[in-house]
């Protein structure tokens, strides 16, 4: 994302936090504790996500057109790592049907982050999460601060010790039943490979990069 655009998101952000709290103020009442929260919130990645969602890691707003037409907002989150969602905002396949609109909804879910600090309610701190193969994998923040220190984390080891893993483990090719039925031995490989490949940023997920807003993934339940 370019400097510019950012630095438009960044302002958006200030003009529009007096008027969420003033809609807060108005419907405090009404607010719901999650109006952030993930329709699939027990999800690994939806709990790796909430604790970085709060009114301090906001870092801006953007109001953008939609990839099928409409209008989407999005809040970005600074200081996030790989494997936790960056922006929360309007679902792409939902857009709403205008400007006005989605700067509304972005009024709504600022508030929201506004009535969690007030409330001054901390979500669990959960694990980061990698998507394998199709499957959402949660990371040991132990076994990541290990991994980190071992010498010559390199994104060209780490795609040589997954494709060896690989090559080892799936000889025939990529098996999800046999994914779920590895030995103690083969499992720990696996993992410590997938740690390796995600600080070298092989398996990132979601991928935190330079993208345009309406291009997440991310999905609320603010409709």
């Amino acid at each position: 994302m370019n400097i510019s655009r950012r630095v438009a998101g960044r302002r958006l952000l200030e003009k529009l936090l007096p008027r969420a709290e003033q809609w807060l103020d108005e419907h405090e009442g009404a607010m719901p504790a999650d109006c952030l929260r993930y329709t699939a919130a027990d999800s690994p990645i939806a709990k790796a996500s909430a604790q970085y969602q709060t009114l301090k890691n906001a870092e801006a707003v953007f109001i953008t057109e939609g990839e099928l037409g409409g209008w989407i907002a999005d809040i970005m989150f600074k200081s996030v790592p790989a494997g936790v969602y960056d922006m929360v905002g309007t679902p792409v396949a939902s857009p709403h049907r205008t400007r006005a609109e989605a700067e509304q909804k972005a009024i709504i879910m600022l508030a929201g982050l506004i009535a969690k600090e007030r409330s001054g309610m901390v979500d669990e701190a959960a694990p980061p999460v990698v998507l394998y193969r199709g499957h959402e994998l949660a990371l040991d923040p132990e076994l990541l601060v290990r991994v980190k220190d071992i010498p010559r984390v390199r994104r060209t080891l780490a795609v040589k010790l997954l494709d060896e893993m690989e090559d080892r483990i799936f000889p025939d090719g990529f098996d999800q039943q046999l994914l779920e039925t590895l030995p103690l031995d083969e499992t720990l490989v696996l993992v410590t490979t997938l740690h390796f490949a995600a600080l070298a940023g092989i398996l990132r997920y979601p991928e935190n990069q330079p993208a345009t807003p309406s291009h997440h993934t991310a999905v609320n339940t603010t409709q």
